[in-house]
């Protein structure tokens, strides 16, 4: 049976950098703090990163935060630019453009369309 072990920095980058990110997506995370926080250099983060999750770390966090920007978008009746700002987004035309890269809709419509 083959199995693959992972081992020092990517375990550091599957659990703790991921795990990080999923806890504070809401805030200013760029490769720059993640790298000083867990002492990466950045092209050798950038290049583990892409290697473990199969995708850039500026596409897994917009990713994340578009996911509970979802959430909130279904559950609440938060204002979308506020729905923006707590998920990490510094504006509200960004999020839109990223959302509607994403999802083919923009965030308003999709509220919608949830709401029936």
């Amino acid at each position: 049976e083959f199995t693959t072990r992972l081992v020092g920095s990517e375990m550091c980058i599957r659990y703790s950098v991921m795990r990080y990110i999923d806890s504070n997506y809401m805030t200013d995370i760029n490769v720059d703090n993640i790298c000083k926080l867990f002492s990466f250099s950045s092209s050798h983060f950038s290049r583990l990163f892409k290697q473990n999750t199969g995708e850039a770390f500026s596409r897994y966090l917009s990713k994340v935060r578009l996911e509970h920007a979802i959430v909130l978008l279904s559950n609440t009746d938060k204002p979308i630019d506020q729905i923006a700002y707590e998920c990490g987004f510094k504006s509200t035309s960004y999020f839109s453009y990223a959302f509607k890269k994403e999802f083919l809709v923009s965030p308003l419509k999709y509220r919608m369309q949830m709401k029936g």
